[in-house]
């Protein structure tokens, strides 16, 4: 097969597969440079969400739990019209092997569970994340690493390390330490309220982990076959993963008479705070959904480990901001918390990849050891070398010399 014909077959999977990231970023400077910017706006968005709330309930006032959670998903139209360009221009639908039908179960055996999964996972979240201060609940949100550990162990069959027992471990007696943290309760509504809220806070890390576990027993390749992860099945992801949960919770607020406090409310504030709640609104439903691209971005240019010390920084930031900006308290529970929670986190992070290199490191020096071990045995097998033309080593007799063993003869 020519050359020519190998790159028009390139192109041809190209077209049918979807563009992969690899294909934009060919150079170093430039994968340095995507990097850097999606580092960045991974933190902002992820960041951001969190902060918009916290505003919407500490100045506006405004805020409403279940509105929160539409917010939160409101995001999914952007995300779908990435997906649209993204399949125009690849052609997919246009393609021999399309069938509308095929497609739509295809799309509804993949992201109708992990979507129900997020509906409560953001539901639960806008419960936590209203009542409770911004800083407590990041703290506990990192609670997620321990289900994950857990749940991928049932249903990934993932093997259990020392590793992931201490930060399992330092991450959970952090969380108990969180709630004697006695001034969090007093800003709530009531100590009930803040069980609750505490209570929902974990419950929303449990379905955020649940829900990664899940996608990645559906989009693991079967068979142990390596499968090229493209810019267009994200995009999917993202996008069905937002219209299912999207749908779940847009009914909450009717249901609860949410919608009907709403008007009345936002009708007696001012044009300044209106302006203020239209930034507001429409930085919760971007920051969430958009979140979703550049952590799959950070994960595809750099690694997961790389993501998951994204995801560390954005929680300093997030408690810092709080503190700072929302005159969160810092008292010496909600320090020693943080402190462990970061501690548990970095380790579940960096942990098992330090243990990994550390054990490979160790297994190259037995390695070694047992390759010299071999050559000084071999080298000790070998016959000792005797005079020049003798190979068995014994030397060839002149036949005027005397035998090694003969007496000694003066004459």
């Amino acid at each position: 097969m020519s050359q020519h014909e190998d790159e028009s077959l390139d192109t041809q999977d190209k077209k049918e597969h979807g563009l992969s990231l690899e294909d934009f970023l060919t150079s170093a400077p430039a994968r340095l440079g995507a990097i850097t910017v999606v580092s960045l706006l991974f933190i902002l968005f992820f960041a951001s969400q969190t902060i918009f709330v916290k505003y919407d309930d500490e100045e506006l006032h405004i805020g409403f739990v279940f509105l929160t959670a539409v917010l939160l998903t409101a995001g999914w139209p952007i995300n779908g019209l990435f997906l649209l360009i993204h399949r125009l221009k690849t052609k997919y639908y246009t393609q021999k092997s399309f069938s509308i039908k095929a497609h739509a179960i295809r799309i509804v055996k993949r992201y109708l569970f992990i979507g129900v999964l997020d509906a409560a996972h953001i539901t639960l979240l806008s419960i936590g994340l209203t009542a409770l201060p911004g800083s407590t609940y990041m703290v506990l949100k990192a609670s997620n690493n321990v289900f994950n550990v857990v749940l991928s162990r049932i249903f990934v069959g993932k093997k259990i390390t020392v590793i992931n027992v201490f930060s399992v471990g330092i991450i959970t007696v952090g969380i108990i330490i969180m709630g004697l943290a006695k001034h969090d309760a007093a800003k709530t509504q009531s100590r009930l309220m803040y069980w609750v809220a505490f209570v929902c806070s974990l419950a929303s890390a449990f379905m955020d982990a649940f829900q990664a576990v899940i996608a990645q027993v559906l989009f693991t390749p079967k068979h142990g076959v390596k499968k090229k992860k493209e810019l267009g099945e994200v995009l999917e992801t993202a996008f069905w993963n937002g219209i299912v949960s999207f749908c779940c919770v847009l009914p909450l607020p009717l249901l609860v008479g949410e919608t009907f406090k709403w008007y009345p409310k936002l009708s007696k504030q001012s044009t300044s705070v209106l302006i203020q709640y239209a930034a507001v609104a429409i930085g919760v439903a971007l920051s969430k959904q958009l979140g979703y691209l550049f952590k799959f971005f950070a994960v595809q240019l750099a690694s997961a480990l790389y993501q998951s010390l994204l995801d560390m920084v954005r929680r300093v930031v997030v408690i810092f901001i709080c503190c700072v900006a929302f005159g969160e308290e810092m008292d010496i529970f909600k320090l020693i918390s943080t402190a462990m929670t970061l501690v548990g986190f970095g380790s579940y992070t960096l942990g098992n990849w330090a243990w990994t290199k550390i054990k490979a490191w160790w297994a190259t020096q037995r390695e070694a050891k047992r390759a010299a071990a071999a050559a000084e045995d071999e080298e000790a097998l070998l016959p000792e070398e005797g005079p020049a033309g003798d190979e068995d080593g014994a030397g060839l007799l002149d036949d005027d010399a005397p035998a090694a063993d003969a007496p000694y003869n003066e004459e």
